[in-house]
């Protein structure tokens, strides 16, 4: 499968606000089994079936 630039930047931003902290900084904390690690995976999960793996 290429690699799309924008579909790439695009996948990471989504992944990034999967547990982000406001504030300075702006951070992240998914801490595993919590919800945002859970919507995390979902949507992992979904983007690989869109692409048919």
């Amino acid at each position: 499968m290429p690699v799309r630039e924008a579909r790439l930047r695009d996948d990471l931003e989504a992944n990034a606000a999967f547990g982000a902290v406001d504030g300075p900084g702006h951070g992240r904390t998914v801490l595993t089994g919590s919800d945002a690690d859970r919507a995390a995976r979902d949507h992992l999960v979904d983007r690989l079936e869109a692409d048919g793996l």
